[in-house]
């Protein structure tokens, strides 16, 4: 695949494409219907993905200075947060997960706790993050653009 293509799907793809990517453990779908500053409004068709009870939102976005992350299990959910670093933390809500460490959340912490996420969630290394262990290489994220 040429660095032109690979490009062409970490882009922040319009609504109704979404890309999606398959891991030993998961699947990661990588759409712009997931980008929501309130998690809880999560589409359903999301939720029918019974094949993997434990499903989790997780997006972020630097020009906004915003991160928001959802985990529900069994389709209930467990952990909602919301931090914007304009209009500070949105939701907050559920047991903390092991990636947000000992401090609260705050709106001050946005990257932290998006970085947090990427290494925990999917083993990947974010901007300014401490190393992951068994990291997955950016390069080797492979993803599948769909069109509805």
């Amino acid at each position: 695949m040429s660095r032109r293509d690979r490009s062409s799907i970490r882009a922040f793809r319009s609504r109704g494409t979404p890309a999606v990517g398959v891991y030993d453990d998961g699947v990661l779908i990588a759409t712009r219907d997931a980008h929501l500053y309130d998690p809880d409004i999560l589409h359903t068709r999301y939720h029918k993905l019974t094949e993997w009870p434990d499903l989790r939102l997780l997006t972020s976005r630097s020009a906004n200075g915003m991160f928001a992350y959802a985990r529900w299990q069994d389709g209930r959910m467990q952990r909602c947060i919301s931090v914007n670093a304009v209009a500070g933390v949105w939701r907050n809500d559920g047991a903390a997960e092991a990636f947000e460490g000992n401090e609260a959340v705050s709106d001050d912490r946005w990257l932290d706790l998006c970085n947090g996420a990427l290494a925990s969630v999917l083993s990947l290394e974010g901007d300014a993050a401490r190393p992951v262990s068994n990291a997955v290489d950016w390069e080797d994220v492979g993803l599948h653009v769909f069109a509805r």
